[in-house]
């Protein structure tokens, strides 16, 4: 007797299907800002956000990302981690999320893949008994409220946070009382 996908099914056993996203903490690899993640990166960089280069890759700390098939291979979709840490490091700041865009806002299989990328490295920070922190523009901004974080006031942010504002592209800091996010957001243990 032939044993078919068919028959199988008839007989009530279900198909297993491969996964459409697979999520998995991040390796580092050298070079993977011109690689793997090079569209990441350039999402990054023409976004109001802090960029992604090789040396926060490098040195992240609870990273994770998600992997799709694409024309039979599995290709990285999206991008999360903790890429700084303050206070001793008792805050880690949640960010980085990005995702292509043609991953976004459940379209793919009705993955939401940037809300489950912030959640692992939340969950992963929280774990360790660290407090999480991000800095939210509007893309993000409904994300991290999807996962339970709550708007910070400004004067519960660590001053080492607000310092790297300095070297962000997208802000002047010195003319203004309060970093370009849109929203600080914060999610303690």
């Amino acid at each position: 007797m032939t044993t078919t996908l068919e028959s199988l099914t008839m007989s009530g056993l279900q198909q297993v299907e491969e996964p459409t996203v697979l999520y998995e903490p991040y390796t580092y690899q050298p070079g993977d800002a011109e690689t793997r993640l090079a569209a990441l990166v350039a999402i990054t960089q023409q976004n109001p956000m802090l960029e992604l280069t090789e040396e926060k890759l490098r040195d992240g700390i609870n990273v994770y990302i998600a992997r799709v098939k694409h024309m039979g291979e599995w290709v990285v979709a999206g991008v999360c981690g903790s890429f700084l840490q303050y206070n001793d490091d008792t805050v880690r700041e949640i960010g980085g999320v990005t995702v292509l865009p043609e991953y976004r806002h459940g379209s793919y299989h009705d993955e939401h893949i940037g809300t489950t990328l912030a959640w692992l490295a939340t969950e992963s920070a929280l774990h360790e008994g660290k407090t999480a922190l991000a800095f939210c523009n509007t893309a993000s901004l409904n994300t991290f409220i999807r996962i339970g974080y709550s708007e910070a006031p400004l004067h519960e942010v660590p001053q080492a946070a607000l310092a790297e504002c300095a070297g962000c592209k997208n802000c002047d800091f010195d003319k203004l009382k309060q970093p370009c996010a849109d929203t600080i957001m914060i999610k303690n243990p």
